[in-house]
């Protein structure tokens, strides 16, 4: 049992820190997501 929580530790830490690097690209690519997310809106197409 110690070796299998061992592991899904070290795979929630790499993933964890795979998210936050993803976060962080993200919010570069996207400055403003907000913007992007509301033109999708079906209420703006009407």
């Amino acid at each position: 049992m110690t070796d299998l929580t061992v592991d899904a530790t070290k795979l929630l830490e790499v993933g964890g820190r795979f998210y936050l690097a993803f976060l962080a690209f993200w919010k570069i690519a996207n400055p403003h997501p907000m913007r992007h997310e509301r033109e999708h809106e079906p209420e703006h197409d009407r």
